[in-house]
């Protein structure tokens, strides 16, 4: 895809955001509701690859999603498919990522580690009353607007990915097992305590400016949870 691209003579591509083991992020403009979103886009590898149940696992887990209303959680518009290309339409929310602050300042105040902890808690307490697992709670999923509003984002897609491929497949995917509960790592299904342990996790880098654990690698920082205190 390219700047200027509309999918569906409706969401116009302004710009790459970002990109994934298997999708890429780019902000375009609703031009039906003048209103800017983010669209998460299948790569070619996965839409035309061998990985149809997973495409078919993350429409379905889109429209479960969609149905979420919290303000602390970024909100699904739409789901769809543009030339091949599966896609999901998205809350654009004007800020940064808690891993781009951590990034920039090393550590939060102890004021914005309980502001922002408390606002995902309830996200994650709201997601679990409907059933809902997000499964990737880090630093990297969780949003922060200019207003200082705190935003969880992908949630339920972890655990399609992690339902639908082979448990190696799913951890290339979701990049790092840094955050995972040890019951997780050792191959047992997420379920909401494992979302309050990752949010415990990044709770404590957020105050401390690393995590409790260390290792060179997040394989390394998984087996010192495995194996040892924090």
């Amino acid at each position: 895809m390219n700047v200027a691209d509309v999918i569906d003579a409706r969401y116009r591509l302004e710009r790459l955001l970002g990109t994934g083991g298997m999708s890429e992020v780019w902000l375009a403009e609703d031009e039906r509701l003048g209103r800017w979103v983010a669209i998460k886009l299948l790569r070619d590898s996965v839409a035309e690859g061998q990985d149809r149940e997973l495409v078919a696992s993350l429409e379905r887990e889109a429209r479960v999603v969609a149905r979420l209303q919290h303000p602390n959680i970024v909100s699904v518009y739409d789901v769809g498919r543009h030339n091949g290309r599966h896609y999901l339409v998205m809350e654009y929310v004007h800020g940064n990522s808690l891993r781009q602050l951590l990034e920039a300042r090393g550590r939060l105040t102890e004021a914005e580690v309980v502001r922002y902890g408390t606002q995902i808690a309830s996200a994650l307490q709201y997601a679990h009353s409907q059933g809902v697992i997000h499964c990737d709670i880090k630093p990297e999923n969780i949003l922060v607007t200019e207003e200082g509003v705190a935003k969880a984002v992908d949630f339920g897609v972890a655990e399609t990915v992690t339902r639908t491929m082979t448990a190696e497949q799913a951890r290339d995917i979701l990049g790092t097992i840094a955050y995972l509960a040890p019951e997780v790592i050792q191959g047992a299904n997420a379920d909401a305590r494992s979302d309050i342990y990752s949010l415990g996790l990044t709770l404590y880098e957020m105050m401390a400016g690393r995590l409790p654990f260390a290792g060179a690698t997040p394989a390394g920082i998984a087996g010192q949870r495995l194996a040892a205190p924090a």
